[in-house]
């Protein structure tokens, strides 16, 4: 394939350097980004896309949300228009569209290693700024949507997903335990159709929704300054995106302290702290407070990146089992937990 002319459609004065700085080919999703530096030394990046969540439509909404994120003094490379006009084109199996290569490095490019603590408090203040803006919503859904799907080839959302998984997984290793397992399904259940109605009316605005060290941009003395990449950007519910950001994850080194009130209570105030920040830009309703207790038992005992964990370490041996469906019944069952 001659990747050439794909290039020349965004500047016509000639490619004078190519690098492939990203390779994605799994079923179902394909993408390549180039670092493409022009003879007039102007530099893109070029993103070859073959998935079902790369559109044309998607592209052109991804376009107006990043430019809502920089008129909030948010930083994003803009998407840019080819010679003639266009957003996006076909390129064999491929749909292509450019972005302005990024001004600052991403917070995984630091030596030494940037830790996420760094930039936390502009992170989050970064979403309520976003989630305080007039709301705007585009036509599909972001990853962390629930009672619907993201993409086309989704058959569920990925919450109930992850929970359907979790409970399937731990039958089968843990059968001993198999009676409060059950119950934890049940009781998900239950949430899940007590929940519905009343998360349908909650507000919604539309998010970058792929906020990890990849996508974070850091100035030269580390600080927060934009974000990149929203080939997953969506619409989604304020407070369950609010919600799935600040949460902490569960990961391998935490397994042993699962049962910890120490770790628990750190866990919680991180979550706070978390959704304080966001609070200083963002006002919850009152609907939204009423319905945190229950979408936190729902949506964090199976967080993906939570669920994953717990996967990996089930499928490796026994060790912390028991500990991880205490976790999950304590964090599914939980009433204390307030907005």
């Amino acid at each position: 394939m001659e990747l050439a002319a794909a290039f020349n459609r965004f500047d016509s004065s000639g490619v004078k350097r190519v690098k492939k700085i990203y390779s994605l080919q799994v079923e179902g999703d394909v993408r390549l980004v180039f670092d493409v530096t022009y003879a007039n030394e102007r530099r893109l990046a070029v993103k070859f896309a073959d998935n079902s969540f790369t559109t044309p439509e998607r592209i052109a909404g991804w376009h107006d949300l990043i430019e809502r994120y920089n008129k909030a003094g948010i930083y994003a490379p803009r998407i840019v228009k080819t010679c003639d006009g266009l957003l996006c084109f076909s390129f064999s199996q491929y749909l292509v569209f450019a972005e302005e290569f990024k001004k600052y490095r991403a917070a995984d490019e630091f030596r030494p290693k940037v830790e996420a603590f760094e930039y936390e408090e502009a992170r989050y203040k970064m979403i309520g700024k976003i989630a305080a803006l007039p709301q705007k919503t585009l036509p599909w859904n972001s990853p962390y949507c629930l009672y619907d799907t993201f993409s086309d080839d989704d058959l569920t959302d990925e919450n109930y997903e992850c929970a359907a998984g979790w409970c399937g997984l731990f039958k089968k290793l843990v059968p001993e335990r198999k009676e409060t397992i059950e119950e934890i399904w049940q009781i998900y259940l239950k949430i899940r159709a007590e929940l519905k109605e009343d998360y349908k009316k909650l507000p919604k605005t539309a998010f970058q929704a792929d906020q990890n060290q990849t996508n974070i941009l850091l100035d030269a003395n580390r600080r927060f300054v934009g974000i990149l990449d929203f080939n997953i950007a969506g619409t989604e519910t304020i407070l369950n995106y609010c919600l799935c950001e600040a949460v902490p994850y569960v990961r391998t080194k935490d397994l042993g302290k699962l049962a910890e009130p120490e770790f628990l209570q750190r866990q919680d105030q991180i979550l706070k702290r978390r959704l304080d920040l966001i609070q200083e830009h963002y006002s919850f309703s009152q609907a939204e407070k009423d319905l945190f207790p229950l979408l936190y038992n729902m949506v964090v005992p199976f967080r993906w990146p939570t669920y994953s964990c717990f996967r990996e370490a089930a499928k490796k041996g026994k060790e912390h089992n028991l500990r991880m469906i205490d976790w999950v019944n304590y964090q599914i069952r939980r009433s204390d937990l307030k907005l």
